[in-house]
């Protein structure tokens, strides 16, 4: 019979030390790996490629029911696509509602995420950290009589999740992604939920742990605004660089950990068109709220530009 790591799900073997699943003892619940990270927080990482395709399409045929779990800095055109890849029935779980700034209301998040990305499924908003609306989410699930398989991209709060629904730390967590290996079954009740590994973003610095703690911040977001000039720049922790001309207001709705400097320098990248009152959303990180039509310079491949969450009321 295989035995798997209940924290990780990997399949736990005692023959090789530098592979993933290794125990000295197969009597022992987690595996090295996972003990590690509890106990000392030693991250190994262990990201590989994922086929995506074949994973959507593995879910799809299984006919399970899906919870969809994405956290509220991570709501963008890439995520918000692979949900509408899967067809069978579903709920969308946005996490991390404790770090939300007062501004912007539940409702109204709910109502941009149906009219803008089309999402017809019930949308619910909870905090695993303050235990928010949780209950709403299971007693939702209690009224299935299908297993459900948790599926969302990495560090949503998936694991935190399940373990805030079982009243334990019995599933490992970390602020690093990738630390669900493999599907680990949970019970809860009659319930039958499967915990899968996280997507990831292509392109995307996941091995820069302190670059994760920023992002990861257990901080409720405090909106960061700039006004902007001829040749301003912003630099945002290494990570992205963005260029103005323009006379603006930008205010940034990212980490507070993150590092943030302004300079008055050209940068040297591709020109974006930003309308009036636009969200520009950074993969991985957040988004800033751009008041006036303008020109932009930085990486397209990491934004992209939406119309506001708050819809011309961003001082609300």
């Amino acid at each position: 019979m295989i035995k798997r790591c209940i924290g990780c799900g990997v399949k736990l073997q005692n023959q090789d030390p530098l592979k993933l699943g290794y125990i000295n003892d197969l009597k022992n619940n987690y595996c090295q790996r996972c003990f590690r990270l509890t106990h000392y927080n030693e991250y190994k990482t262990s990201l590989k490629p994922m086929n995506l395709t074949k994973f959507l399409n593995n879910i799809n045929k299984d006919k399970k029911f899906i919870i969809y779990m994405i956290d509220f800095f991570n709501i963008n055109k890439i995520t918000m696509k692979n949900y509408h890849k899967i067809k069978q029935k579903k709920i969308l779980v946005i996490t991390k509602l404790d770090l939300i700034p007062k501004s912007l209301k539940s409702s109204k998040i709910i109502n941009f995420l149906k009219e803008y990305y089309k999402i017809k499924e019930d949308i619910f908003l909870i905090s695993n950290i303050k235990n928010s609306n949780i209950n709403s989410v299971l007693n939702y699930l209690k009224k299935l009589k299908d297993s459900i398989y948790l599926v969302g991209y990495t560090n949503s709060g998936k694991s935190s999740f399940i373990n805030t629904l079982l009243n334990k730390n019995n599933i490992t967590t970390s602020i690093m992604p990738n630390t669900t290996l493999a599907n680990i079954k949970i019970m809860i009740d009659n319930l039958t939920i499967y915990d899968t590994p996280g997507l990831i973003y292509n392109n995307f610095n996941y091995n820069d742990i302190n670059f994760h703690k920023k992002i990861n911040s257990k901080k409720v977001i405090k909106p960061k605004t700039f006004q902007t000039k001829e040749n301003f720049s912003l630099a945002i922790d290494n990570y992205l660089k963005i260029g103005t001309n323009s006379l603006n207001s930008f205010t940034l709705y990212i980490s507070n950990e993150l590092e943030v400097k302004k300079k008055f320098e050209e940068v040297n990248a591709e020109e974006i068109k930003i309308p009036a009152n636009s969200d520009l959303v950074i993969y991985g990180l957040g988004f800033i709220n751009i008041k006036k039509e303008c020109i932009i310079k930085c990486d397209k491949s990491k934004v992209e530009v939406r119309p506001s969450m708050f819809k011309g009321d961003v001082n609300e």
